[in-house]
């Protein structure tokens, strides 16, 4: 095992005075590649990434380095702030990779880089293609916006996106009506619980709407007639509710 372990140490010190000689010599770095990989000397694994990127003549494989260096410094070193950069900086050689995108967004929730997590929700938003994954993508961007950066036009903004691409969509259009209960847009806010009630059709969950419709008519619009008429809808699904 000692001799081995000489054996490694001589070919390491060989290929890293090959690369300090000529720091283009891209296969001295797979080489150091291959001896950290397999002994799991991960920092130095890193710093061989690092020191080849900037030489590396395939832009397709300085992605894939940036690609394993971020995955290096959040996995093993918890290094958030670098596992990002890299991966910023893979998007500006590819800038169609999803699965950076997708790793930005998991550190930047993780960090609570509200700001920087919306923008690149908005960056998966233009690379997704499937409708699904649109609207959930805009729905996360929905609640960064509302919960956690206070933007509350924002938010709106957004959740009319997702009623856009699916009219039928019952989060959004419950946090609609619950931003407009809040925010005291009376009209408005009826207008999405019609929409809800309108979705919720029969089932037990439009009975809390119908009533909360109730009393929005009449507490708030001073309207009785129609605060009645949410009434009844109420009870005509459910007679004992009261």
């Amino acid at each position: 095992l000692d001799r081995e372990m000489s054996e490694l140490d001589k070919a390491i010190a060989e290929y890293r005075g090959i690369v300090e000689d000529d720091e283009t010599c891209i296969d001295a770095y797979k080489a150091l590649d291959e001896i950290f990989t397999r002994t799991e000397r991960w920092e130095d694994l890193v710093e061989v990434f690092e020191q080849r990127i900037p030489v590396e003549p395939d832009p397709v494989e300085a992605a894939l380095l940036h690609s394993k260096a971020a995955g290096l410094y959040e996995e093993r070193f918890s290094d958030l702030r670098k596992a990002a950069q890299h991966l910023e900086d893979l998007l500006v050689l590819s800038p169609g990779e999803l699965s950076a995108v997708k790793g930005l967004e998991r550190i930047y929730e993780m960090t609570g880089d509200w700001e920087k997590l919306v923008d690149t929700q908005q960056r998966h938003l233009e690379l997704a293609d499937d409708a699904a994954e649109q609207v959930a993508v805009l729905q996360q961007m929905a609640e960064v916006y509302y919960g956690r950066l206070q933007l509350t036009d924002r938010a709106e903004e957004v959740y009319n996106q997702v009623l856009k691409v699916e009219p039928q969509n019952i989060a959004a259009i419950h946090a609609l009506a619950q931003m407009y209960e809040r925010s005291g847009n009376w009209f408005n806010a009826m207008e999405m619980r019609q929409r809800e009630a309108e979705v919720a059709g029969g089932g037990p969950e439009a009975i809390d709407i119908w009533y909360r419709m109730g009393k929005i008519n009449e507490d708030m619009l001073l309207d009785p007639g129609s605060a009645k008429e949410s009434y009844d809808k109420a009870l005509d699904i459910e007679p004992s509710h009261l």
